[in-house]
């Protein structure tokens, strides 16, 4: 109980920085905006890197570490494999994909969401 008084209001600090920085990166990227329709659709301005960065994010997320982590700890090996499935269903779902769309003649047969 004492190690937690002893700590002081560093956590109270560190949390207040991350909402100071994130409100100053929204405050300047609100300020590029021009209406909802670039807020939601980025202005067409997001290029194929950028948006694998984003995937990328998605899928390696904090709840995707803490989960797996908390599974192998909790189950030991099971988990481990629970972590492998997931990783390999994602590649057997991306490589579906890539045959269907494939499959297909011409990218204008494709159906995109606008």
């Amino acid at each position: 109980m004492m190690a937690i008084v002893e700590q002081g209001n560093t956590a109270l600090w560190m949390f207040l920085a991350f909402v100071a920085a994130t409100l100053v990166i929204t405050y300047f990227s609100a300020r590029k905006s021009s209406g909802a329709s670039a807020y939601f659709a980025a202005g067409r301005r997001i290029t194929g890197w950028q948006n694998g960065l984003a995937v990328a994010g998605d899928y390696m997320s904090a709840a995707s570490f803490l989960g797996i982590a908390g599974m192998i700890a909790m189950n030991g090996y099971d988990g481990f494999l629970y972590s492998v499935s997931l990783k390999l269903s994602c590649k057997v779902n991306a490589w579906l994909q890539v045959v269907r769309v494939k499959k297909q003649k011409s990218a204008r047969n494709l159906i995109t969401i606008q």
